[in-house]
C-alpha cells in the first residue's frame, strides 16, 4: 500500500506549481489540472501528491524541436505576401 507522506494543501500545491490558488480551483472544476485527492464530504479540502504535481509538470514539457516556428514579420490581419504598397514603377519597397 502506498503511503501519502507528501500530501500538499491547495495553497502549497499552487506555490509548488508557481500559480494562483484560484487557478487550481478552476482546473479542478474543469477537470483539466493535476490529479487530486479528496477525503470525506464534497466540501472537504483537496490534497495533492507531489508525484502527481511532478507528473503534471512533465506532461507539459515541450522539446525545442517540436516548438512552432515564430512568424517573423507577420502581423495579425495582414496577408502573408503583403510587402507594402507598390511604387508607380512597379517595384515594391
Amino acid at each position: 500500500m502506498e503511503r501519502y507522506d507528501n500530501l500538499m494543501s491547495q495553497e502549497d500545491a499552487a506555490a509548488y506549481l508557481g500559480i494562483q490558488r484560484r487557478t487550481l480551483w478552476r482546473w479542478r472544476r474543469k477537470r483539466i489540472g493535476p490529479a487530486w485527492i479528496q477525503f470525506g464530504a464534497v466540501k472537504s479540502k483537496p490534497l495533492y501528491r507531489r508525484a502527481d504535481l511532478d507528473a503534471f509538470i512533465l506532461a507539459r514539457r515541450i522539446e525545442a524541436s517540436r516548438m512552432p516556428r515564430p512568424l517573423v514579420g507577420r502581423w495579425p490581419g495582414k496577408r502573408a505576401n503583403s510587402l507594402g504598397p507598390a511604387r508607380p514603377d512597379g517595384i515594391r519597397k
